[in-house]
């Protein structure tokens, strides 16, 4: 699953981001799905997680992927300290 985003996709505020506004969103996103819905590199989403900013669980035991509630990633990213602009951006 490779970024689909354009280059400087990242200056655009979330609720601008045409990529986020299409996306159907699962119940339960993984780190990889909320760096893409977060137009952010999955380590940024990983730091995030350990930076204890959300909450996550590996549904279907050891091995499988950490996944987040939709509802609780939306509201993190509501928040104006969480996004940072991407290199290039004013």
């Amino acid at each position: 699953m490779g970024d689909l985003s354009p280059p400087g996709f990242g200056c655009m505020p979330i609720e601008t981001n045409p990529m986020a506004a299409d996306m159907e969103l699962p119940r339960f996103l993984t780190l990889r799905q909320i760096a893409q819905f977060a137009d952010v590199h999955v380590r940024t989403a990983r730091r995030w997680f350990d930076e204890g900013r959300f909450k996550a669980a590996r549904v279907g035991g050891v091995g499988s992927p950490l996944r987040a509630k939709r509802e609780d990633i939306i509201a993190m990213l509501a928040g104006d300290d969480v996004r940072q602009p991407h290199r290039g951006c004013v």
